[in-house]
């Protein structure tokens, strides 16, 4: 999972220009996949709109 979410990252750094930190909560262990993926493009989208 750690790779999955670090990969995520990687791919959305370009765009907002930054690096990214993630401390996973211990649930993240019983999330599922695509409930994980929609709630990192909420974060990166709500970064992009509050960084403008």
């Amino acid at each position: 999972m750690r790779r999955r979410i670090k990969g995520l990252a990687e791919q959305n750094r370009k765009r907002f220009g930054a690096d990214i930190v993630i401390l996973p909560a211990g649930k993240l262990r019983d999330a599922r996949w695509t409930d994980i993926k929609e709630d990192f493009d909420k974060m990166v989208t709500v970064i992009e709109n509050d960084s403008g």
